[in-house]
């Protein structure tokens, strides 16, 4: 993962916090067993398309702090995303002790 995170974070950025998530459909969960990496930085958040064996896909979205709109949380493990642009991303299955964390990041960016 060391490389695949080094290969989408520009030289000038800072890595603030990587933890995983999911985010994908349904079927590319459960059939593929993909998942998505959330790379947080000083900067951007970065997701990044992970395999079954949790290898880097080619596939990745970055989200500028200062495109995010509004960030949504519900008593489950998903966290909303929605960007100035009208789309809605969704991060399903953070573990607790990192929603916490990914959430307070991407509101103080937003801001």
């Amino acid at each position: 993962m060391d490389g695949a995170v080094r290969e989408v974070v520009q030289p000038d950025e800072k890595v603030v916090f990587l933890t995983e998530a999911r985010g994908l459909s349904f079927w590319e969960q459960w059939v593929l067993g993909w998942r998505r990496a959330v790379v947080l930085t000083d900067s951007r958040a970065i997701l990044l398309q992970l395999d079954a064996g949790r290898r880097p896909r080619p596939h990745h979205r970055q989200m500028a702090y200062g495109a995010i709109a509004q960030i949504k949380q519900n008593g489950s493990s998903k966290v909303e995303v929605e960007m100035r642009g009208g789309d809605t991303v969704e991060l399903r299955g953070i573990r607790r002790s990192d929603r916490t964390f990914v959430t307070d990041w991407l509101r103080s960016g937003a801001k």
